[in-house]
């Protein structure tokens, strides 16, 4: 159980994976923002998003699923975005294939379009709304997004932005998930 986490918090828990395959890790949290912590076992790095959940005592769980090795790791948590109460973290087997869409929609497909300060989105369906993108800069600071015009498809999207030097991370809502693909402007 960890409150008050702020930005760059790290916490480190060792875990020993006995069959390699997909693991579906839970968190229960609280926050009153919403943004993203980082989960990395070794060099492989994942983003785990959560949402506002309206005060330190209103608890949701969130889950996302990753592939891991056998063997032995150090699971490192490591805070994006402040106001974060953690209760739990929970590993549980999900199989040797992939049992859901994340690992597919994460192949969200982002193309930079400098000259015309765009960022082009193509997903693997369509959104619900404009609300069902959001952008976060490497500090997990909320960044208002301009006009979301739909592309040559109706899965495109461009997003007019106006970014400076840095990494940058999407998130897009879709079908009760959300899916968070990272991009640098240099």
């Amino acid at each position: 159980n960890i409150g008050n986490i702020d930005v760059e918090d790290t916490v480190i828990y060792p875990i020993n994976v006995n069959q390699s395959g997909y693991y579906k890790i839970s968190t229960r949290y609280a926050s009153t923002n919403a943004g993203y912590f980082k989960l990395s076992f070794g060099d492989n790095l994942h983003y785990f998003p959560f949402d506002n959940t309206g005060g330190w005592q209103n608890w949701e769980t969130s889950t996302i699923e990753v592939y891991l090795e056998v063997g032995v790791y150090n699971m490192e948590f490591t805070a994006a975005t402040n106001f974060l109460n953690l209760n739990y973290f929970e590993l549980e087997f999900a199989g040797t294939f992939e049992t859901n869409y994340v690992s597919i929609l994460n192949d969200i497909q982002l193309n930079l379009v400098p000259s015309n300060n765009h960022i082009a989105l193509k997903l693997p369906t369509t959104l619900d709304s404009n609300e069902s993108v959001r952008l976060f800069n490497s500090k997990g600071t909320s960044i208002t997004l301009g006009e979301i015009s739909v592309g040559k498809s109706s899965n495109e999207y461009y997003l007019d932005l106006h970014l400076q030097e840095g990494e940058y991370f999407v998130s897009c809502e879709i079908e009760n998930n959300t899916y968070i693909k990272s991009f640098v402007i240099k």
